[in-house]
């Protein structure tokens, strides 16, 4: 008979240790990356970023705006694309500061969608606004919170007008097949260990796009370049979505 040790260490599932390796790779990266002073282009400040999130990523965080590596990615988009923004009526889900501060001053009408249990609360599963009425959508890190995300990207389309764009980010692994998601985990601990964080419910891979096709929107990605990984302290592969509402 085997007892077992109750004081030894606990394996980790391969699935974990592979994204607490991964995470820990680009740690190690980032910290090097931050020796060198970055630029944000939301608000303009130049020097060394601080570390943020919930495993401390070196180099994260713009002191001055609040602004992370995907608030900045995003900010680079549109600036790079002005015809994206610029005088049109934008519905920015969960608005982050920053870039509300950036977007807001830029565009004609701006909606901030705040899903907090109020009664102005915004399901983005169920959207109170009528049918094309927006020209941009930003939503960036929720679909993964969400129960239906192909619910929530039909809404997307439902609300987007015919030549708008809609910009996602989520977590994204593209070297994964499918996206790795499971709905009888429910506790807030097993879900930080599995999905990266407590209250996420899926962590994304390259099928996502095949989501995005079913809900009759057309895809492109926007990928970090290296030159701005350095300048702006950006996530090497981040990578974002820009959504057009597919033909037929």
């Amino acid at each position: 008979m085997t007892v077992k040790n109750p004081c030894a260490p606990k394996q980790r599932s391969p699935l974990r240790a592979l994204i607490s390796d991964v995470l820990e790779v680009g740690r190690r990266r980032r910290a090097r990356d931050d020796e060198w002073p970055r630029q944000c282009p939301l608000c303009g400040y130049h020097g060394h970023f601080e570390p943020f999130g919930v495993r401390r990523r070196p180099g994260a965080m713009c002191p001055r705006c609040g602004s992370v590596e995907r608030h900045r990615l995003i900010a680079l988009i549109l600036q790079r694309n002005p015809g994206l923004l610029a005088g049109l009526d934008v519905l920015h889900f969960a608005p982050e500061y920053a870039l509300q501060q950036s977007v807001e001053k830029f565009c004609g009408t701006y909606v901030a969608a705040v899903y907090d249990g109020s009664p102005h609360s915004v399901d983005i599963q169920r959207m109170p606004y009528g049918a094309e009425s927006f020209d941009l959508i930003i939503c960036s890190h929720v679909l993964e919170h969400v129960a239906d995300d192909r619910m929530a990207l039909r809404e997307v389309r439902r609300v987007l007008r015919p030549a708008g764009t809609a910009v996602v980010a989520v977590p994204f692994i593209g070297t994964w097949e499918t996206t790795f998601e499971d709905p009888s985990v429910t506790d807030p601990r097993e879900r930080a260990l599995l999905f990266g964080q407590s209250d996420h419910v899926r962590f994304y891979g390259a099928d996502i796009e095949e989501r995005f096709a079913a809900a009759g929107l057309a895809s492109r990605r926007c990928v970090a370049t290296e030159p701005d990984v350095h300048r702006f302290g950006l996530s090497r592969g981040e990578t974002i979505f820009l959504l057009t509402r597919a033909e037929g």
